[in-house]
């Protein structure tokens, strides 16, 4: 696993970059002190062809809930952003909360948004399957 250091002034964060970076995820939460509730935003083609994988790696984390999606151009509307922010909200997640994205460029685009505009935004973390 590679380490790339993003150091910017406010907000500085680290980019990993390796293959199988996903069956370490709790490692790294746990490295970086995200005990806190995690919303995952999957691409529903990942979730099905990888299912027991995502499931294992995800058995440390703090999961509330979970968004499936078809990660089509077609899907990134305002009304499905809707669909997540209740199922969200349903969830109990606060401001406090973790957005896990795991997914190609489409699903890092509806994560990113929902991210920013969740509560005033809460924290991202992308798991790109596309790379």
């Amino acid at each position: 696993m590679t380490r790339i250091k993003i150091d910017l002034p406010d907000n500085p964060y680290e980019v990993l970059l390796g293959e199988g970076i996903l069956a370490d995820i709790s490692k790294e939460f746990e490295k970086l002190n995200l005990y806190k509730k995690v919303f995952v935003i999957i691409d529903q083609n990942v979730k099905y062809k990888h299912d027991d994988y995502v499931n294992e790696a995800l058995k440390g984390l703090n999961i509330t809930g979970m968004f499936e999606f078809e990660s089509l151009e077609s899907n990134k509307t305002f009304d499905e952003m809707q669909v997540v922010f209740k199922v969200m909200l349903d969830a109990g997640l606060s401001r406090d909360s973790v957005v896990l994205a795991i997914g190609g460029g489409i699903v890092g685009d509806v994560a990113g948004f929902i991210s920013a505009t969740y509560m005033r935004g809460v924290q991202y973390v992308q798991v790109p399957t596309t790379l």
